[in-house]
């Protein structure tokens, strides 16, 4: 007699339309771990959460547009009435963490 690993006995046994449907549901939930993966749930956990982050960028934010405002930039020697542009300011601020950090590679 040739022999058969318990994986392909339960599938042989689930798949025989002459045994009763309950013996064929237990193998059927038997076998169904090793053939269908669970679906799981990850989370990623970082030392700062989204709120703190959050709130630094706003503080971050509001301290350049008060150092925009307050700033007179020249133009052509001569000071310039118009408001600074601070998000030009702000977008060449170097990074400061992991989240603002260009991806690495």
């Amino acid at each position: 007699m040739k022999e058969v690993d318990p994986l392909t006995f339960l599938k042989t046994v689930y798949m025989n339309m002459d045994l009763p449907l309950s013996v064929r549901m237990r193998a059927a939930m038997a076998v169904l771990p090793f053939t269908h993966p669970k679906l799981a749930v990850t989370a990623v956990v970082s030392e700062h959460d989204f709120a703190t982050v959050l709130d630094r960028r706003l503080k971050r934010i509001e301290e350049m547009k008060t150092n925009a405002i307050e700033a007179t930039p020249l133009v052509d020697g001569e000071a310039n009435s118009e408001e600074r542009c601070w998000w030009l300011e702000w977008a060449l601020v170097p990074a400061t963490d992991a989240f603002d950090a260009p991806p690495a590679g």
